[in-house]
C-alpha cells in the first residue's frame, strides 16, 4: 500500500451503502451528496496500473484436477479470504485501520476528543457487523499477472499453486471484460504490497484526506454514525487487496465477491460448499456465461488465450492426455490451446 493506491473507483465508490440523510450546516446532506463529499478518497485507486485502464493478462495456477473441475462445471470457485493461505492479511489489514484511527491526532484535532471516539466506535460497530453478516459470505479468486510474451509462468507460482510444478495455468485475457455501468458485487483489482510501515503510512494518508474532505463538508460534528462506516468500507477494501511485502513476487490480482453490495442478492444462488481435508468449507461459484453487467457472454473459449502445463508435466503424453481429456469434455477449441512450461524444474 505504499503507493497510496487501492482498488478501482468506479463500483467501489459507491459502497458506503444507503444513508439515509445527513446534517451539513444546518441543512439535510442526502445519500448521492454524502457519496460525493468522499468520492476523491477513491480516486488514487483509479490509476494506469488498475482496472479498467490496465486490462491485464492474468494466470490462474491449479491442480490438473481442478482444471478438470473448471471444465466440467464452467466455473471457477471463489473462497472465503478468512480460510486462504495468507488469513492474517484481512485480519490484520482491519486491524490496522482501528489502532490507526484510535492513535489518530488529526481527528481528535478536527473533530475533537468526542467526535473521534464516536468515529472509533462506529468503525468497530461496522466491523463487528461486517464480521458477524457479511464476512462469511465475502469470496476471493487469486491470479498472477502473466506476460504477454511468456510461455513459462512463474516457477514460484507452479511451487506454490500449481501442483508443485505438475498442474496448470489457465491464461486469461481482460481486454474484453467491459467495467459494470452501475455499482457490482463483482470487483477485479491488484493487490497492492508493502511492510507494515508503509502500509501504517499509507492509512495515515488516508485519514489526514478524510479530515481535509470532512471539514469542507462541514461534517466535523457528525453524522458519525454514517462517517465511520465510510471509514470502515475504505479500509475494508484496503484490507482485501494488501498484502505483505514478501509476496510481491507473485503480482497478484483478485477477484472479490462482495455480499453486502449484492442488494438484489442477484448472485445468491451461487453460493455453495466444498467437503475436502479442512473439513467443509463456504465456496462461491463464479460461472462462466452470461455477465451482461460485464459486456454480455463470457465463456471460457472467449476469456481463456491458453492452458499451460506445469514444468514437471511437461512431456508430450502429458499434453496429449490434457487434450484429450477437454476434447471429450467437448472442449475442442481449448484443447488447441494446451501448452507445455519450458522452465527446467522437476519437483524433489
Amino acid at each position: 500500500m505504499g503507493d497510496r493506491e487501492n482498488t478501482r473507483a468506479g463500483p467501489i465508490a459507491g459502497q458506503t451503502g444507503q444513508f439515509g440523510s445527513a446534517a451539513l450546516g444546518g441543512k439535510t446532506m442526502d445519500d448521492e451528496q454524502l457519496l460525493a463529499a468522499f468520492s476523491s478518497w477513491w480516486e488514487d485507486a483509479n490509476t494506469d496500473k488498475d482496472y479498467p485502464k490496465k486490462r491485464p493478462i492474468l494466470a490462474h495456477y491449479t491442480s490438473i484436477q481442478t482444471l478438470e473441475a473448471i471444465v466440467k462445471g464452467n466455473e471457477l470457485w471463489l473462497s472465503n479470504p478468512l480460510l486462504m493461505n495468507d488469513t492474517q492479511e484481512l485480519r490484520h489489514g482491519l486491524d490496522l485501520a482501528r489502532w490507526a484511527i484510535q492513535e489518530s491526532k488529526d481527528l481528535k484535532a478536527v473533530f475533537g476528543e468526542s467526535g473521534a471516539n464516536q468515529l472509533l466506535q462506529a468503525f468497530q460497530a461496522e466491523h463487528h457487523r461486517y464480521g458477524t453478516k457479511h464476512a462469511f459470505d465475502t469470496y476471493i479468486a487469486s491470479f498472477s499477472e502473466h506476460g504477454a510474451e511468456d510461455e513459462d509462468g512463474l516457477l514460484s507460482m507452479w511451487r506454490g499453486y500449481g501442483g508443485n510444478g505438475s498442474g496448470a495455468a489457465l491464461i486469461f485475457k481482460t481486454t474484453d471484460l467491459e467495467p459494470p455501468d452501475h455499482q457490482s458485487p463483482l470487483i477485479l483489482s491488484r493487490v497492492h504490497y508493502g511492510t507494515d510501515d508503509e502500509r501504517l503510512t499509507w492509512t495515515n494518508c488516508k485519514l489526514e484526506d478524510f479530515c481535509r474532505l470532512s471539514v469542507n463538508a462541514n461534517l466535523t460534528k457528525g453524522p458519525f454514525g454514517k462517517l465511520g462506516e465510510i471509514l470502515f468500507n475504505r479500509f475494508l477494501v484496503a484490507a482485501l487487496v494488501s498484502k505483505h511485502k514478501g509476496f510481491e513476487e507473485e503480482k497478484e490480482w483478485r477477484a472479490i465477491y462482495l455480499t453486502y453490495l449484492d442488494t438484489t442478492q442477484s448472485y445468491s444462488n451461487r453460493f455453495h460448499y466444498s467437503n475436502g481435508p479442512r473439513g467443509v468449507e463456504p465456496k462461491f461459484r463464479l460461472s462462466f456465461g452470461s455477465h451482461p453487467e460485464f459486456g454480455g457472454d463470457l465463456t471460457m473459449e472467449m476469456l481463456v488465450t491458453k492452458i499451460l502445463l506445469g514444468p514437471t508435466a511437461a512431456t508430450m503424453i502429458s499434453i496429449a492426455s490434457v487434450q484429450r481429456m477437454l476434447e471429450l469434455l467437448q472442449r475442442p477449441e481449448l484443447a488447441k490451446r494446451v501448452r507445455a512450461s519450458g522452465i527446467p524444474y522437476r519437483a524433489q
